[in-house]
C-alpha cells in the first residue's frame, strides 16, 4: 500500500516514506526582538532525502537560502527562523532540489499560480507589525504576503 503526500509540479508525488504515525511540526516562540518570533520547522526523520530546504515567503523563494539540517540524535529535518509578527507567510518544502512538499500540519494553505498549493505560517497571533505586508489592502483578513516565483 503506498502512502501520498504533498504536490508537486507534475501533481501529487510519494511521501518519501512517512508513515501515517510520523508528524511534522511547526512550533512558534516570541523573542526578546520586538515584533519577531522564532519559528521552527521539522520534518520526521522518515523523509528520505539527501537535502531539504525551506522555500516561501520568508526567503523570497529561494530554493537554496534555508537549508534544513538532519538531527544526529533523532534523524528529523529541522531549521529555525526569526519572522516579522502579525503576518502570514507561504511556503514549502523543497527535497532533493526536485520535489515540492506541503506541510500538512500548517494553518492554512493558499492556491498558488502553479496549480497546486502553498502552506502558510500564520503569525498574526502575535501583533501586527508597523511594516504593510503585500496584499494587506485592509480587506479585515489576515494579510498573505505575496512574492511571484
Amino acid at each position: 500500500m503506498a502512502l501520498w503526500r504533498g504536490f508537486s509540479s507534475s501533481g501529487i508525488e510519494p511521501n518519501h516514506g512517512l508513515t501515517a504515525r510520523e508528524t511534522d511540526m511547526i512550533t512558534k516562540q516570541p523573542t526578546n526582538k520586538n515584533g519577531f518570533v522564532r519559528v521552527t520547522f521539522e520534518l520526521p526523520s522518515g523523509t528520505w532525502a539527501e537535502r531539504v530546504n525551506l522555500v516561501g515567503d520568508l526567503n523570497d523563494w529561494d530554493t537554496m537560502a534555508t537549508h534544513m539540517t538532519q538531527s544526529r540524535s533523532n534523524g528529523n529535518w529541522r531549521v529555525t527562523v526569526e519572522l516579522e509578527s502579525g503576518q502570514r507567510y507561504r511556503f514549502r518544502y523543497l527535497v532533493d532540489g526536485k520535489d515540492w512538499l506541503n506541510e500538512w500540519h500548517a494553518d492554512d494553505y493558499v492556491e498558488n499560480p502553479y496549480g497546486s498549493s502553498d502552506s502558510v505560517v500564520d503569525l498574526t497571533d502575535f501583533g501586527e507589525t508597523t511594516a504593510q505586508p503585500v496584499g494587506s489592502g485592509g480587506s479585515g483578513l489576515p494579510p498573505i504576503k505575496w512574492i511571484p516565483r
